[in-house]
């Protein structure tokens, strides 16, 4: 985790929305390792990728639950 400027407006709006800072910098962070990029990222990017995120993680869930049951039957275990 890197060290950012919390005195650019970026960083502010999202301390005002996020409130804790730590919270701010991971978000930062993530959204930087993810896009490859040292700039702070506006509201409406985190917005976005935030909500990329959790589709991700959605399908991912989905699958695995699919994945399980798919296993379960095919031993034979659930009708």
């Amino acid at each position: 985790m890197s060290c950012y400027n919390r005195n650019t407006a970026q960083y502010r709006a999202l301390q005002e929305k996020y409130t804790n800072p730590m919270i701010v910098d991971s978000i930062i962070d993530k959204w930087q390792s993810t896009s490859k990029s040292d700039e702070i990222p506006t509201i409406v990017q985190v917005d976005k990728f935030i909500g990329q995120q959790q589709v991700a993680y959605n399908l991912k869930k989905r699958s695995y639950k699919e994945n399980q049951l798919l296993y379960l039957q095919l031993q034979s275990l659930l009708e």
